[in-house]
């Protein structure tokens, strides 16, 4: 597979999963049910998977439980909604802190 133009770290890291494997995105289409379109588009930052989806990628590359938490641990604060709770988190904690 020929690597895409502009790859978020998610992306590159989905990119060198897919590449170990010997796969495309048709193949990793197939296998996860995830068109291709949209997962090129996440790859690229254009947009961003909803937790499922990610899920559901990271399980059609695992070929094991540790592949599958490996491939999960090592992207999961790309995630849309990781990222939301980080930021309420830290507004939170920043607000308690003013409050002192």
């Amino acid at each position: 597979m020929r690597m895409p133009k502009t790859l978020t770290p998610w992306g590159m890291r989905i990119f060198r999963y897919i590449e170990v494997r010997g796969w495309n995105l048709d193949i990793l289409e197939e296998k996860s049910g995830i068109p291709r379109s949209s997962i090129l588009r996440w790859m690229q930052g254009r947009t961003l998977p909803r937790l499922d989806a990610w899920i559901m990628i990271c399980d059609a590359l695992a070929s094991n439980e540790q592949e599958f938490e490996d491939i999960i641990k090592g992207s999961i604060e790309s995630i849309v909604e990781y990222q939301l709770a980080a930021r309420r988190y830290k507004r939170r904690t920043e607000q308690k802190t003013k409050q002192k």
